[in-house]
């Protein structure tokens, strides 16, 4: 059993259009594809005829050696997988892990939208792309910026990728510690495609914040559990297939990380599900069980 916790679909040309209601149709440009490369708009024309020889073929094992983005199959032909995903019910919400403004993910003028996901089970997700990387000032060293690492100038460099965490955490540290998953118990939320490096050192320092604050601040004083058990009863991570999942096991427990591959984008590595046996070689078949398909599928509202 698997349970891809960050795999794609990949836009078209009339993506959005063909399902607006006809008086918002019109407003809505096309899809732009100048950032794709120039052969991109001759792709996309080719794609039928792609998809319906793809039908009957075997995905390569090794994914990253396989077709990418809209060539990848089942990476936008509703035929491949608009039915499964209805069937199985799969549902959530992306939001930015930015302030939303000038206020805070836990101003009171939000806890409706919180108590709504609660109610509903939705869980919201934070995605890479979603929050500012290191401001570009910090890039500015007098000297040529590089391409990105798929030769564009779109995606992370080098000193981008140790901040990656930094602005999911500070959201998550907000929803904490201003009560907001204490006042909502059933709100969940996800971090995909950020790493999990970075959680252990949270947990640690949401706890300290509370023993260090609370006889100060009334909201930390309203807690019944500690700011870290919040972030295990409500909050799930996908580690990079390069990070150390088993030290990340051990330091934290297996409840809160999920299984991902990134596909058909190229992030998840080589060989994930290979990557990811062998670093949890060492544990019994129940923690094998949480970490591929229990932790998402039950997150997710799926068990």
């Amino acid at each position: 059993m698997i349970f891809d916790a960050d795999s794609h679909v990949m836009e078209v040309e009339d993506w959005l259009r063909g399902y607006a209601d006809p008086d918002m149709r019109e407003q809505l440009g096309p899809l732009g594809l100048e950032k794709a490369g120039k052969d991109a708009a001759n792709l996309l024309a080719s794609l039928p005829e792609l998809w319906e020889r793809q039908r009957n073929e075997q995905v390569s094992a090794d994914v990253i050696s396989g077709p990418k983005g809209w060539r990848a199959p089942g990476a936008l032909d509703p035929g491949e997988e608009l039915d499964a995903a209805l069937g199985l019910g799969v549902s959530a919400v992306w939001v930015s892990s930015e302030a939303p403004g000038s206020f805070s993910p836990a101003h009171v003028d939000l806890e409706p939208v919180w108590a709504r996901l609660g109610e509903a089970g939705v869980p919201f997700v934070l995605h890479v792309g979603g929050g500012k990387l290191l401001p570009r000032e910090f890039h500015e060293n007098g000297r040529p910026r590089p391409a990105d690492w798929l030769g564009g100038g779109e995606n992370l460099r080098g000193k981008d990728f140790p901040v990656l965490h930094h602005s999911p955490e500070r959201f998550l540290a907000c929803l904490v510690l201003d009560g907001v998953f204490h006042r909502h118990p059933q709100l969940r939320g996800a971090a995909i495609e950020l790493g999990a490096s970075w959680v252990p050192g949270m947990l640690r320092n949401l706890d300290h914040a509370h023993r260090s604050f609370s006889k100060f601040e009334p909201l930390l004083q309203e807690l019944e559990l500690q700011p870290s058990d919040y972030i295990r009863r409500q909050v799930r991570f996908t580690p990079f297939p390069f990070e150390d999942t088993a030290w990340l096991i051990e330091q934290c427990g297996p409840e809160l990380f999920m299984f991902s591959t990134d596909y058909p984008h190229p992030e998840g590595g080589r060989r994930p599900f290979e990557k990811f046996g062998d670093a949890l070689a060492g544990f019994d078949d129940a923690v094998r069980d949480q970490f591929f398909w229990r932790n998402g599928a039950g997150h997710f509202g799926l068990t």
